[in-house]
């Protein structure tokens, strides 16, 4: 099994690593990244102790994940002096005196990114010396990249990690001892918030704001140095998102986490240029939808019964409640443009669940009801761009698939069990004529021809 990774630049690293300088935002980062996709993704049998190592060492990256050293005034008094009096680095014995454009320079770059003045000058010099890995790219330019490549790094090297979990729709071909850590790292990680940072970065990052500041700084090169940074914002923000689907599709959040990504999808659901969904939108859309899955409850299941004692909607009495509240929420002034559009897919998602859920009174019709509603429109509507999304991945496939096969599988026992209900009869119209090769009739309600085309 294997989900894409949004990768960083590709070094001879290792080889170049001992004569490197390095940043702390970058070298480690880079040196993390081949660790981890050595252990997970090339399933490396040695890998287990380097793996380790590097875990305990990152483990702080990890929990602030993505928050700058900050800015400190002494530390950009004593840079400002450094042309004079020189400056211990990191990795270095004695002062280093710098040269004042190389004061100047760096000092933009920690106000550019809010950064520590300390690691806006390590940033600015590792950019001077991978330079001629970018010919014609001056160190600042070449500094930018590396901020950026160090990011995505972090984040990649999380999202393989939250994909080498113990759960219940993937099992990775690895060492067990390699999955044992990936699990109770992650979990560690997840008790310490990772849901709430993880949609909070994805809340304040806006490329397009990002991209006319590093312009307005003249911190944006030619065409392909614009690309390449827009490249990795679309990366950053993308293994974010992944990240919260990868560990949705092996754990289910927790209620708490699941009301903080509804309300993400509420206020921040977004289309691209094409009218779709955006990348972001649907990693998240497809995380709640997995949240909220019981399809493993069904009775043929063996291990059915501990299955159920992981499921937060089974073992929490609030969870139902908390959904149906959600999804019944009327709509505000902070809803996004999108989300009208939207909400009907997470609509039909919760009447699923809750029909084959629970049997109680109060929830029988939840499904029927949202049948009767135009949900269905939506189908001749695009929700992702034939190129990506949802035909690459397998697994947001598989799960669009299940949800509206478990859809009309539920509706039609149901509807056999009330002997000859309108449903039932109208269902058996559409397929006789679909059999026949004909368009359905002029008077079929259209939500049922909606619903079995998306199906």
């Amino acid at each position: 099994m294997c989900i894409e990774i949004w990768e960083p630049f590709e070094f001879n690293f290792r080889f170049h690593m001992a004569q490197n300088l390095g940043s702390k935002l970058w070298g480690p980062f880079k040196e993390l990244f081949y660790i981890v996709d050595g252990a997970v993704s090339k399933k490396n049998p040695d890998a287990f102790n380097d793996l380790e190592a590097a875990l305990r060492k990152h483990k702080p990256d990890f929990v602030s994940l993505l928050q700058n050293p900050a800015k400190n005034a002494q530390h950009r008094a004593e840079i400002r002096k450094a042309n004079t009096e020189g400056v211990l680095l990191d990795g270095q014995a004695t002062p280093k005196t710098l040269p004042t454009d190389v004061i100047e320079e760096s000092l933009i770059i920690s106000d550019l990114f809010d950064l520590n003045e300390y690691s806006s000058v390590e940033l600015l010099l590792a950019g001077e010396q991978e330079q001629p890995r970018f010919p014609g790219y001056p160190r600042g330019l070449v500094a930018i990249l590396l901020y950026y490549d160090g990011r995505v790094s972090l984040l990649s090297s999380l999202q393989m990690l939250i994909q080498a979990r113990r759960g219940r729709t993937w099992l990775f071909e690895i060492e067990a001892e390699v999955t044992d850590l990936a699990t109770t790292f992650t979990d560690d990680l997840m008790k310490d918030g990772l849901t709430r940072k993880v949609l909070g970065l994805l809340e304040r990052m806006d490329t397009v704001a990002e991209l006319e500041k590093l312009g307005r700084e003249k911190a944006l090169g030619d065409a392909k140095h614009r690309h390449d940074v827009t490249e990795f914002l679309k990366g950053i923000r993308t293994s974010l998102a992944e990240s919260l689907f990868a560990w949705a599709a092996q754990t289910p959040l927790q209620r708490q986490d699941l009301i903080l990504l509804f309300n993400h999808l509420r206020r921040h659901a977004a289309v691209d240029q094409s009218g779709c969904l955006d990348e972001v939108t649907i990693a998240l859309l497809m995380a709640f939808f997995y949240s909220i899955d019981i399809g493993g409850l069904e009775p043929r299941y063996e291990d059915r019964d501990d299955l159920s004692k992981e499921l937060p909607l089974i073992v929490d009495p609030e969870y139902l409640p908390e959904v149906h509240r959600l999804i019944s929420k009327e709509p505000d002034a902070t809803d996004s443009p999108t989300w009208k559009n939207l909400k009907p897919l997470l609509e039909f998602g919760v009447g699923v669940m809750l029909r084959r859920a629970t049997q109680q009174p109060e929830t029988q019709g939840e499904v029927m009801k949202m049948h009767r509603a135009p949900l269905f429109n939506l189908s001749h509507t695009p929700i992702a761009p034939p190129s990506m999304c949802l035909e690459p991945h397998e697994f947001y496939m598989r799960q669009s698939t299940f949800t509206v096969h478990r859809f009309h599988h539920t509706d039609a026992t149901e509807a056999e069990r009330s002997s000859g209900t309108e449903v039932m009869r109208l269902v058996r119209i559409l397929l006789a004529h679909e059999r026949e090769g004909l368009e359905p009739p002029e008077n079929l309600p259209r939500y049922l021809c909606g619903s079995l085309e998306a199906a």
